[in-house]
């Protein structure tokens, strides 16, 4: 059985993203600042992507100016993605951090209707209303458990919302 190379890279990448609460509130519990937490996480990216860049020799060859601008306003919005979901777990449950993240589904949906002119259809219309019926249902608010929870924290995951799905948007345009 052949296993195909993105599907494991997904997993894997969704594995390590999936870690990162556990360490976020860790170091949140150690007294270590928003920004400590963050410099160290792209410290550790930068030299884990440096040593596989360098270890499968990458060409850059073809890689011009327009090609490294949208490159870096990506790569921005992975950084703000990270600054405000950990940001929320400062002052949220991570499960309540996350849940706003992944808001990210249907503010997706609205980027690629405001910018680039491309309707939902009304299956994606059905499927965010059943997304947004589950956030209801997955955020306890019926029982009031976010009650006495910090607005700063539900700002910043919907921050962490939006800049996330500005990542996957322009990295659409960028392949």
């Amino acid at each position: 059985m052949k296993i195909n190379k993105g599907i494991l890279y997904i997993l894997l990448g969704a594995s390590f993203f999936g870690f990162t609460p556990i360490f976020a509130k860790l170091g949140f519990n150690y007294g270590y600042s928003l920004g400590q937490i963050t410099i160290a996480q792209m410290v550790i990216s930068f030299i884990l992507l440096w040593s596989f860049t360098l270890i499968k020799r990458s060409s850059f060859k073809g890689l011009h100016m327009k090609n490294m601008l949208q490159i870096m306003m990506t790569g921005c919005f992975v950084g703000l993605t990270s600054i405000f979901y950990y940001g929320s777990m400062q002052y949220l449950p991570a499960s309540l951090a996350i849940i706003l993240m992944f808001q990210f589904v249907w503010i997706g949906i609205l980027l690629e209707w405001v910018f680039s002119k491309i309707k939902p259809a009304p299956v994606t219309v059905l499927s965010i209303i059943l997304i947004l019926i589950g956030v209801f249902f997955a955020s306890n608010i019926v029982n009031g458990d976010i009650q006495g929870l910090p607005v700063k924290g539900f700002i910043l995951g919907i921050l962490s919302a939006i800049t996330y799905a500005g990542f996957i948007f322009l990295a659409a345009r960028s392949l």
